[in-house]
């Protein structure tokens, strides 16, 4: 889980690890499959998250954001 004392860049790169990883393992499946677009939908919300805290930081990352990105980790990181 990312925790919301990390240093808010790295959450970032360890939910892009996760994603890559991820990827990677699951290579075979379907862009049209319910995982494929899961990950599709997840990897278009990570671009724009990172995005939006590279624009605002360091006062982009609020609770509800966490919350999110939490989600999308717990996905990815198994």
């Amino acid at each position: 889980m990312i925790s919301l004392h990390d240093n808010h860049g790295d959450k970032f790169v360890r939910l892009r690890s996760a994603m890559d990883e991820w990827s990677k393992k699951n290579a075979g499946i379907s862009i049209d499959s319910p995982k494929g677009r899961q990950y599709s939908d997840d990897w278009d919300r990570y671009l724009k998250l990172s995005e939006l805290f590279k624009f605002h930081k360091p006062d982009f990352i609020k609770k509800k954001h966490m919350l999110e990105l939490n989600e999308i980790f717990k996905r990815y990181n198994d």
